[in-house]
């Protein structure tokens, strides 16, 4: 026994901590106890976290398995998790929260935190956290050291494993899990960071497989892990089991090693390429499970030729990192629980690429998204919903106020031939608009559902919150409390939160509401907020369980129905590919989620100049964006930008976000109110007539290619399927393309092929 609850002041514990010390106290209590024996109550009241640390640390060595146990009781809405700080022989923190077990509001309950000693941990330090406003009692801690790893790991494994196939070689460390790809062709090595996260105890090769059984450092939970090798291509199959629970989320596989001159390409929104070597850049922490996270499950780093490709083929409960691992940035893979759970086998792929850097990787992408039936191109909708070809190429116009087919003539006067109304109307004003040969849609949403009792408190009621459904259909979190969701105003200026409906009710809410509204106004297109932008949840009601994966395909079959049961042009917010098959447009694509201004998302009208930082170096900013999702999917949906974050939102860049639209053959968006069109107009016809045609021409097209031709990045170019070649200039010096092919500041070159015979 390494370590047992004594008789001091806390009964073993040490100092109890929390970021405003007012709000929580420890003292013995006498009055409440378990088997008769005093417990140590806790009174925590704040908002923030706070701690209980034992006495004593705890010394150890690599492959220790300790288990520490307490009995505990939680009220109040916070939460309480026994685990460890794990420090290193210099005494720095390693981890501040290792092994950590959570126990939730309910009685008496033992709950256990088990981990194995990694690399570079000194001592341990077992202690119980907690957040929010809660009361928790504590007896019973007990701490032991129940074996360690090293004595049970296969003394005949060999220190390397390796398979391989006519493209590359892989290797695998059976000390720490890491592995290396090798090109058999160039010879370049890629090689992981050994982690912490787990161990191996066994690992053989037969044939093309590799098995191996692991231990999670974090809980000593069995892993099984199996690779397989492709025999027709460079690529590595790679699968994960476990049986146990998994709380927090698993750091396994080892991220790859980075060096300078890398760059880090990621699909968040269109996408991004991050020089690893560039300090100070957002690190950024994404799920794969929804349009704010990673849009498409892969990410890839690249020398700019040579390039490795991480795939995720199970993504519902996945999440990305990309962080500072000393000087560079690296990407890291982590799984999350179902429901708490290591559930069902975790898969993924490795593809190694000698050449083509990110667009490589991004064509390989495609055609597995193809063999999984999501590459359903606008010409396949078009055939199934013939409206789709009045979207290819128009531009995305919100006019709040006025006459809604006034100002749809107005914009027809002005040359817009083309257009996306996507301001709803009145029956007879979607009528006329759709007699001007424009597709009509309006706003829509299921996921807010406010408590009606809220009501008289409020500046404004959403007339399409599913409220009727209070409390019963909301999403349940794990320890009963109700899933937040968006904020309201109060009459008071105080925010009250709407709940969020299960996602598995919406799609019959849609059915009814849509039947409706078609019965009196024809509109031709319905765009639906928030059902991709918004992750996949888990629901604990017992009235409608859900795990992520359930609730991505209930927002599927929520999609599905606008084309398929309505015969209607759909949209939705952000973009996720989950959608690609049902969805034709999806609004917000274009923009970087977290580089808006400020509050993007409520004031929609307001303008903003002069550019913020975050907007100049980010939003519009050449030198990190690059078209990831339309070398994937531009021959299938049509990507906009933000209703919060359109052409005309700092009109400082605004040219700057046309020749985005150029460069990626997209249509533009335009949001004003209908007195401020006299101010936008002249812009506004410039820009459309600058970039509609372009969108237009590339509409139906694949995007082929995409490269950056200056050193600084700042002239970009593509090419499409049907011959295209669009050079963009962002810069403010000209560029010279060739012999007679210059392409000013801030301008742009559109090249067609020759017509056959001329």
């Amino acid at each position: 026994m390494l370590a047992a609850g004594g008789q001091g002041a806390l009964d073993g514990w040490g100092s109890v901590w929390s970021r405003d010390p007012s709000v929580i106290s420890a003292v013995i209590d006498r009055t409440v106890t378990r088997f008769g024996r005093p417990t140590v109550r806790v009174d925590h009241t704040g908002r923030q976290d706070w701690s209980l640390s034992q006495l004593g640390e705890i010394r150890v060595r690599r492959g220790d398995i300790v288990e520490a146990s307490v009995w505990i009781r939680v009220e109040g809405e916070g939460e309480a998790q026994l685990g460890f700080v794990s420090r290193g022989p210099d005494g720095a923190v390693r981890e501040w929260i290792l092994g950590g077990r959570t126990a939730l509001a309910g009685d008496w309950r033992r709950i256990v935190a088990r981990v194995v000693v990694p690399e570079g941990v000194a001592t341990l330090l077992p202690r119980v956290t907690g957040n929010g406003p809660s009361r928790v009692w504590l007896e019973g801690f007990r701490c032991l050291k129940v074996g360690n790893t090293e004595e049970m790991r296969d003394p005949s494994m060999p220190g390397k494993l390796s398979l391989e196939n006519r493209w590359l070689r892989l290797e695998f460390d059976t000390k720490n899990g890491a592995f290396e790809l090798i090109s058999r062709r160039s010879q370049r090595r890629w090689s992981q960071l050994p982690g912490h996260s787990v161990l191996v105890q066994s690992a053989r090769v037969d044939k093309s497989r590799l098995t191996a059984e692991l231990l999670s450092a974090a809980d000593a939970q069995r892993l099984s892990l199996k690779v397989e090798i492709e025999a027709q291509r460079p690529e590595v199959r790679l699968e994960l089991t476990g049986e146990g629970d998994l709380e927090a989320p698993l750091a396994y596989p080892h991220p790859w090693a980075t060096r300078a001159g890398m760059e880090l390409v990621f699909p968040m929104n269109e996408g991004v390429a991050f020089p690893v070597d560039e300090p100070g850049l957002p690190e950024q922490w994404l799920h794969l499970y929804g349009g704010h996270g990673l849009c498409m499950p892969f990410f890839c780093q690249t020398d700019g030729s040579a390039c490795v490709l991480t795939m995720v083929d199970t993504p519902d409960d996945a999440l990305a990192r990309f962080v500072y691992d000393g000087p560079t940035m690296v990407g890291k893979l982590l799984w999350e629980g179902q429901k708490g759970k290591f559930g069902y086998p975790r898969r993924w792929r490795y593809a190694l690429f000698d050449s083509g850097g990110y667009v490589a990787a991004a064509k390989r992408y495609r055609e597995i998204a193809k063999s999984k039936g999501l590459l359903v191109t606008l010409r396949d909708k078009r055939r199934k919903v013939p409206a789709v070809d009045l979207l290819v190429g128009s531009p995305n116009v919100w006019v709040f106020g006025g006459n809604a087919a006034e100002m749809a003539r107005r914009l027809k006067e002005a040359g817009f031939e083309r257009m996306l109304w996507s301001a709803g109307g009145s029956a007879s004003d979607i009528r006329e608009i759709n007699r001007m040969g424009f597709l009509t849609g309006e706003y829509d949403i299921y996921q807010d559902c406010m408590d009606p009792s809220q009501y008289p408190k409020l500046q404004w009621i959403h007339p399409q919150w599913t409220s009727d459904l209070w409390p019963d259909g909301i999403v349940l979190r794990r320890d009963g409390s109700w899933e937040r969701g968006w904020e309201v105003e109060t009459k008071e200026g105080g925010m009250i939160a709407c709940g969020v409906l299960c996602d598995l009710l919406a799609p019959e809410v849609a059915r009814r509401r849509i039947a409706q509204v078609m019965k009196e106004k024809p509109f031709g297109a319905r765009f639906i907020d928030t059902t991709t932008a918004s992750p996949w949840r888990e629901c604990y009601s017992p009235r409608h369980q859900m795990t992520r994966t359930e609730s991505r395909k209930a927002k599927m079959d929520l999609l599905r129905l606008l084309p398929e049961e309505f015969g209607l042009v759909a949209g939705s917010e952000t973009g996720h590919e989950a959608a690609v098959p049902w969805v034709s447009y999806f609004e917000g694509m274009l923009s970087l989620g977290p580089f808006r201004v400020p509050d993007a998302g409520r004031r929609m009208e307001q303008t903003v100049d002069p550019a913020p930082e975050v907007i100049r170096k980010f939003q519009v900013g050449p030198r990190y964006r690059v078209p990831l999702w339309e070398l994937v999917y531009h021959d299938c949906v049509c990507a906009h930008w933000y209703w919060g974050d359109y052409q005309n939102k700092v009109p400082s860049v605004w040219r700057k976000r046309d020749l985005f639209n150029i460069l990626y053959g997209t249509a533009p968006m335009y949001l004003f109110r209908a007195e401020d069109w006299p101010r936008w107009k002249d812009r506004i016809v410039e820009s459309y007539r600058a970039v509609v045609p372009v969108a237009r021409g590339v509409g139906y097209e694949e995007m082929m290619d995409h490269r950056r031709l200056s050193p600084d990045r700042t002239v970009h170019q593509t090419r499409f399927s049907n011959g295209w070649v669009i050079t963009v200039n962002f810069g403010s010096q000209p560029f010279r393309l060739g012999p007679g092919k210059v392409v000013g500041p801030e301008g742009f070159l559109v090249e067609r092929p020759k017509a056959a015979g001329k």
